[in-house]
């Protein structure tokens, strides 16, 4: 349920990072009914949103440190 309201508050922040939150829930989900109820199926399918959740995490780190870098520091001589 938490990450089902962070991820409503990540509307504003852009869609890639909105994606990996739907993607984490949505993963966190299956995975959970897959232990509830024995289901294979859906054990399998939480990983492989969980694949596609670590790629989506990615993206976004590299977005906000290649951001973050390009922005530089006006307090650093160079």
């Amino acid at each position: 349920m938490f990450f089902a309201y962070v991820w409503v508050g990540a509307f504003k922040a852009g869609i890639v990072r909105m994606l990996f939150l739907l993607g984490l829930w949505l993963t966190l989900l299956a995975l959970a009914i897959a232990m509830w109820f024995g289901l294979t199926g859906f054990a399998m399918l939480g990983g492989y949103l969980g694949l596609i959740t670590a790629i989506l995490a990615a993206i976004v780190s590299a977005m906000t440190v290649i951001s973050h870098g390009f922005a530089g520091d006006p307090n650093i001589a160079g």
